[in-house]
């Protein structure tokens, strides 16, 4: 839990916030707002991807559904956060391999 809690905090950072006066930084998403749009601007997409994607330390297929399965069931506390949540994001993502996983268990 203090893992996902501090990457949400460092949303807030500043130091991970972009540089909004730069213009390299001109369309990133946490830059674009009604007062620094231009009409230009309004015709493009917004990214709306998670900012927790990069979280997703193992590639699907890295753990095996079995193995996911049973380290999913754990209830001593001994489960990495990081691989607990790289699982349960690729569970989310990646349909076949969820019900694989549900599968097993």
């Amino acid at each position: 839990k203090d893992y996902i809690d501090n990457k949400f905090m460092d949303l807030f950072n500043t130091e991970y916030l972009p540089n909004c006066r730069d213009v390299a930084n001109k369309r990133h998403p946490d830059c674009c707002n009604d007062l620094r749009r231009t009409p230009s601007d309004k015709e493009e997409k917004y990214d709306t991807s998670q900012y927790d994607d990069d979280l997703t330390v193992y590639k699907v297929g890295a753990v095996s559904p079995k193995l996911a399965s049973s380290l999913l069931s754990k209830q001593d506390g001994s489960l990495p956060s990081e691989l607990a949540w790289s699982l349960l994001r690729n569970m989310t993502t990646h349909e076949d391999y969820r019900d694989k996983i549900l599968e097993e268990y």
